[in-house]
């Protein structure tokens, strides 16, 4: 379980993220930045909401214009 989360809300979406009425999680961190409205697990634990990409929970703060970008592999953005 994750500390302080909702179990009654608590729903798994999508390679290893999560939420509940709250908060959005990855793996059992909480991701405290992300935008609860529009943050969308994506593939390769990648995920984006308006403003930002995530990997694995980390905002990827290099990317100025999430809307530009594509998701190769693994590896690459």
């Amino acid at each position: 379980a994750i500390i302080n989360s909702d179990p009654k809300t608590f729903i798994l979406m999508k390679d290893l993220h999560s939420k509940d009425k709250n908060s959005i999680y990855y793996a059992w961190w909480k991701i405290e930045w992300a935008d609860y409205k529009t943050y969308t697990p994506l593939r390769y634990s990648f995920a984006r909401d308006k403003n930002h990409y995530y990997f694995a929970g980390t905002q990827l703060q290099k990317i100025k214009n999430p809307q530009a970008v594509k998701i190769i592999s693994r590896d690459s953005l």
